[in-house]
Order: structure tokens, then sequence, then C-alpha cells
């Protein structure tokens, strides 16, 4: 009498459906953990908010300064370095005013690249854009 080639199987044991249900779980939680990272637009900017009622001077130079540290102006980026020739366009025709609208989780070093751009242009004067809470929206 010769030995199977096989081994005989044994009974299945409840451990054995467990597997599948284990990989299902695995991938639902990895399905949530990508899903749950989705964040506001990478343009849109949340400015802090303020009690202030002054409002907003009408500004002839607007920037904007994302939570990543990106600067644009009327939507359209613009870097550090293109800002002195930027300002120095814009004073030529008199006093400029400088409106800036700032991410309430912007980095201070990010903000403090730019006011010392604008500084060195000569603009000692800078409006920074804020959300009065009591406002109606």
């Amino acid at each position: 009498m010769s030995q199977p080639l096989y081994p005989r199987r044994t009974t299945a044991s409840a451990d054995d459906n467990l597997v599948p249900m284990i990989n299902i779980v695995f991938l639902l939680l990895i399905f949530f953990m990508v899903a749950s990272q989705i964040n506001a637009p990478e343009g849109e900017i949340r400015p802090p908010q303020s009690n202030s009622q002054k409002p907003v001077p009408p500004g002839q130079l607007e920037l904007s300064l994302t939570a990543g540290g990106d600067l644009s102006r009327e939507g359209e980026p613009l870097s550090i370095a293109q800002l002195p020739a930027l300002i120095a366009d814009q004073a030529s025709a008199g006093r400029l005013n400088v409106v800036l609208k700032i991410d309430q989780t912007a980095l201070a070093e990010d903000l403090d690249r730019v006011f010392a751009v604008l500084r060195s242009q000569g603009i000692s004067l800078i409006t920074l854009q804020t959300l009065n809470p009591e406002a109606p929206k």
C-alpha cells in the first residue's frame, strides 16, 4: 500500500474564515485613511478673525499668502523675487497701498519674508485683511 501524494486535508477550522474578513477590514482601513486626508483646496485662503470694524481701504496692490507660503496677486502665482519689480511698477503711479490677505495657518517666517521685501521697497503701511466673526456671511 503506497502513501498518498498529498497529505489529507484536515477539517476546516473557524480561523480559516477569519483571513478574508481581516483582509477586507484592512482594505477598508486604508480606504478611510486615504479618504480622510482630503483638505481644503490649496489656493483657498481663510484669513484670521478680528473684531475691527475698520473697512479695508482700496488697495492698489492686493497680495495673498496661502498656508503653504505661496504668494499670489489676483489669483496668479507670484514669487518673492518678482515682488520688487511689481512694487516698482505700481509705486511709479504714486503712493502705494498694499493689502495683504493671509491664511490664518500661514507660517510667520513666510509672512516675515514678504514683509522684508515690502520694507526694502519703502512700503511702511501694510493693511492685513481679516474676517469679522460678527459680520453676516
